[in-house]
């Protein structure tokens, strides 16, 4: 299986991302092969095995692009590894605009995936997109106000503070 690694152009940024094209042609039609948007949870790269899932699916006979958040990974951005969901959502959204743009992509067949917290911006997303046919959601963070009470509440103050300073 051949990754490429490709960039994302956003202004004066650029996503680093890799794109898998699909194995075979078993899911393709006229207009092309579906697509998968991956980008991992919070603050971590597409170097911390989102390769396993994007070669899945490559071999299904989808393309995938992978993509690192700005700030993050090979990505550009000043304001390194500092997460905020807004600009998350909307590298998700640049992401999105780009596989639009790719030859043999069937631009009705695009699905995003995300876990933990990039399973929770994924359906934010779609939602904001309103195109999007499939949303892969693992183990969503859904709500950052009870995750912060459900971890005050399981485990000791000094350990809260550790996750909080980090």
């Amino acid at each position: 299986m051949t990754r490429q690694d490709i960039i994302i152009p956003h202004g004066r940024d650029y996503l680093s991302a890799w794109h898998y094209p699909p194995a075979n042609k078993d899911l393709a039609n006229e207009s092309g092969a579906p697509v998968v948007v991956m980008a991992h949870g919070y603050s971590l790269t597409m170097d911390c095995g989102l390769d396993v899932y994007a070669s899945r699916f490559s071999q299904a006979g989808m393309h995938v692009v992978v993509f690192d958040y700005r700030n993050f990974g090979e990505s550009s951005g000043k304001n390194r590894e500092v997460v905020t969901a807004k600009d998350q959502i909307e590298d998700y959204q640049i992401a999105l605009d780009f596989v639009r743009t790719m030859p043999n992509v069937d631009r009705r067949r695009i699905a995003l995936w995300g876990s933990s917290f990039s399973g929770g911006l994924v359906i934010a997303v779609a939602a904001l997109d309103g195109d999007v046919r499939a949303i892969i959601s693992q183990v969503p963070n859904l709500d950052n106000l009870a995750t912060l009470r459900f971890l005050m509440k399981q485990n000791s103050r000094k350990r809260f503070m550790w996750y909080f300073a980090m």
